[in-house]
This record gives structure tokens, sequence and C-alpha cells, in this order.
């Protein structure tokens, strides 16, 4: 029930150059390597490195590129952890947490405190959908 997505492009790169470019961008923003092939690497954020509070909305969980050849060109795709699961479900307890709140109290207002965490949840999505493009982006650029 994790929420993945997968986006890909393609280039006129080499498949070792593209790896070195991979493995430079993930290094920029401290990912860690989990796994590495010829034409794989996955990654994750949990590198036992201390990172702010802010920073959580701009790193993907973990993910994974491959490289693909097809026709005359490779295909570099990235699949990668959107929102973990312990994530929605945390976010669907508080949610039915001030819901159930307000409709015992009557307190109607309390729904907002958990709509707030639930739009949170819906901006974290949009915001590393645009990472990872970007991550892509910077990848396949000349």
């Amino acid at each position: 029930m994790n929420l993945t997505r997968q986006i890909s492009t393609t280039t006129d790169f080499d498949e070792a150059i593209l790896l070195k470019k991979i493995l430079a961008v993930l290094e920029e923003d401290r990912y860690g390597i989990k796994r590495l092939t010829n034409n794989i690497v996955e990654f994750s954020q949990h590198n036992g490195g201390l990172r702010w509070n802010f920073e959580y909305f701009g790193l993907l969980d973990s993910g994974e590129f491959s490289v693909e050849r097809s026709d005359d060109k490779n295909v570099v795709k990235l699949t990668y952890l959107a929102i973990p699961l312990s994530e929605i479900v945390f976010v669907i307890a508080i949610f039915l947490f001030f819901a159930i709140f307000g409709i015992i109290n009557e307190v109607y207002g309390s729904f907002f405190v958990g709509f707030v965490f639930l739009m949170l949840l819906v901006f974290k999505y949009f915001n590393l959908r645009s990472v990872a493009e970007s991550m892509l982006h910077e990848i396949v650029q000349q």
C-alpha cells in the first residue's frame, strides 16, 4: 500500500556516464546507496546522517534508478517511494482521532486539525514529485 511513482526519460548518454551522474546527484543530496549494479542504483535517505526538520518535504524516502537500452537511446527510470505506509496510517489515525473527538464533544472545528495533517501529506506528495522530476532532469541534462 506504499504510494510509489515511476517517471522516465530518454537520453543519448552512455550507461557508464549516466551511472556516474546518478551517483553524483545522490551524493550531493546525501542519499545512502543500498544497491549498485551496472544498470541499477537503489537508494534511501536513511544513511545515518542527521537532517533538519524542513528537509523532510524535500527528500525522497527511497527509490531506484534503472538504465535500460531502447533502440539507439538509453531510458532512465526513477521509481520512488512517495509516501510510506506508516505516514498514511499516521495521518488517517490523527484525522480519525480529531474527527471522533469533534463529534463526541460537539467541537466540529477539530476536523480542521486533522484536515491540516491531510493537506501536509498531499503537499508532500506533490513536492516530492517535483523533486524527483528535477533529479531526473539534472541527470539527463547536458
